[in-house]
Parts: structure tokens; sequence; C-alpha cells
């Protein structure tokens, strides 16, 4: 199973990002998978998923609610050819990170291997399939606040790839607080 920890966006901030598309070369997220991704963790022995819920359950109840904002965005890499294009988060990023920072001592307990990368919360809109759509990019980097947000909940997705894009599954919500 190919699973992964989000925070699910308002719908209404899913319209605002999806209308923030439209250039030609880029493959854009469509609206009902955008989300905060948490952690990916790849393919999981579905043996395991009863432990991994019950090891995560305690661990995101320990956290209140958070605060987000949905502002700025950008390109990855920041230089050269982008790949992705996304749209930053803010707000309470510090209680964010400590909340994925537990997450990820919690995994780690469980055999999981420990993400590397330091944790960048974003919201990915598309992946760049060909060009360089400057333009775009400086349009995303400009972008002021558009949005804000309480998430209130963590939701263990099961993701399978489609020729017509991806399909996230929700197998288990968790209240955060």
């Amino acid at each position: 199973m190919r699973l992964f920890l989000a925070v699910e966006l308002p719908d209404p901030l899913k319209q605002v990002l999806t209308g923030l598309g439209g250039a030609d070369g880029v493959r854009w997220a469509r609206s009902e998978v955008l989300h905060l991704t948490l952690r990916f963790l790849g393919e999981v022995e579905p043996d395991l998923v009863p432990d991994l819920i019950a090891a995560l359950r305690p661990i995101l109840a320990s956290h209140p609610p958070l605060d987000l904002v949905l502002e700025g965005g950008g390109a990855f890499p920041r230089r050269g050819r982008p790949r992705v294009l996304w749209v930053g988060v803010g707000g309470q990023v510090g209680a964010l990170r400590a909340l994925v920072a537990d997450t990820e001592a919690a995994l780690a307990d469980l055999g999981f291997e420990t993400e590397r990368r330091p944790y960048s919360p974003h919201i990915t809109l598309g992946r760049v399939k060909r060009g360089r759509p400057r333009e775009l990019v400086e349009r995303l980097e400009s972008l002021g606040r558009l949005g804000d947000f309480r998430a209130t909940e963590v939701v263990l997705f099961e993701s399978h790839l489609r020729p017509s894009g991806a399909q996230h599954l929700p197998l288990e919500r968790f209240s955060l607080g």
C-alpha cells in the first residue's frame, strides 16, 4: 500500500488554488487531490497499518488544531528548470513542524527510515512537463495571502497512481487536540 499523512484543505481554498493554474506544459493537480503533505510513507505492508494507526493516534491527539495560512509560492528547484510548482504555508508553522517531528519519531519506532530533508510545508500545485514557465513562477513568487484555515485533523491516505492522475483514499482520520 502506498501511504502518506496529510492535512486536507477546505474546498473554498482548493478552488482558489486550482484557479492559479492553466499554463501549458504543466500537469496541474486536480482540486480533489490538493493537500498539505506531512509525511510520505511509501510502500507499506498492509499488516503494519493497524500498528501505524495505533502509534499515530496518541501522538496526533497530543497536538492542538493549527491555524494555517496559504501564502506565497514558487518552484522546486529554486534555480534551473523548475519541476514542481507550489504555494507556501504560513501561520503556526512552528507548531506544525513540532507535530511533524513527533510523527517522525513515532514512525522511526515502527522501523520507517527517518526523513533527512527538513520539513518544508507547501501545497503542490503541479509538475512542469516541458518548458520553463518563468512568468508563472514569478506570479507564484509574488502571491500574497490566499486564505487561511484551521487544521483539525490529519488523514492517513492510500494513494493509487492512475494514468488519469493520482487517486487518494482516506484510510484513517486522526483528530488533533
